[in-house]
């Protein structure tokens, strides 16, 4: 396989990626607003505010236990409003507010999906080749490697938008993360070995997230996140 079409591949990844991470998001968004219909706006906005000030606290590590106590207010406000119900109130209770419809999780027809990923796909595809315009020409050594550094840059720009908002090592951004290292891997494969080139790659790529938002990677990370990097074990690019 050239270096070209398994760049291209590559690409596609990034698209098909992007998309699970915009489908998640949308059903999320939708769940969301099928359960809040159902609470009392006085209990929705206690939740908002408790989720509000939690986040600010501590906007990765607590999220579980976010998600802890949106769960028992729900499981309180279940209660309240159910306690003089008939027999089985509570599992019937439980399966009308927290079961949604297959509709939710319906996001467009397959024509609209495969439209949306075509144009995806080719907004990807242009900034691609702007990249591969910069550093796919003869200013450049090793230029199979480059092809896998082009397609590299385009996601890590939305990376570094992402992380932006959230920390570089926040589980939600794990994917990507795996998709990067598998594209550094296999460009810094086709570079010498005695040559210094993939340290550059390697601040590229993943210390310069950390550099831009001026703070180092934990040394500790959270529970979650090394219960998947056991599972699926990754080397670290420490150069």
């Amino acid at each position: 396989m050239s270096s070209f079409l398994g760049a291209f591949v590559f690409l596609v990844l990034i698209v098909i990626t992007l998309m699970i991470y915009i489908y998640v998001i949308t059903v999320v968004v939708r769940y969301t607003l099928f359960v809040f219909r159902y609470i009392n706006p006085k209990v929705r906005n206690f939740i908002i505010i408790m989720f509000l000030l939690v986040t600010i606290f501590k906007l990765v590590g607590l999220i579980p236990a976010a998600g802890i106590v949106w769960f028992v207010i729900w499981m309180i406000y279940i209660f309240i409003k159910n306690r003089k119900s008939s027999k089985g109130w509570f599992i019937n209770g439980v399966k009308d507010i927290f079961i949604p419809p297959k509709s939710i999780f319906i996001v467009g027809t397959k024509r609209t999906i495969m439209l949306f990923f075509i144009g995806l796909l080719m907004i990807n595809s242009a900034y691609w080749l702007k990249e591969r315009y910069q550093w796919v020409n003869e200013k450049h050594a090793y230029l199979d490697a480059k092809e896998y550094y082009a397609v590299g840059n385009v996601l890590l720009f939305y990376r570094a938008t992402l992380s932006s908002i959230l920390s570089p090592e926040n589980n939600l951004l794990r994917p990507m993360e795996w998709l990067q290292r598998a594209i550094v891997a296999k460009g810094t494969a086709l570079i010498p070995k005695d040559d210094a080139e993939p340290a550059m790659w390697n601040y590229r790529f993943f210390w310069y997230l950390y550099a831009r938002n001026t703070h180092l990677p934990t040394q500790a990370p959270n529970p979650l996140g090394k219960l998947v990097t056991t599972i699926v074990p990754l080397k670290p690019w420490i150069v």
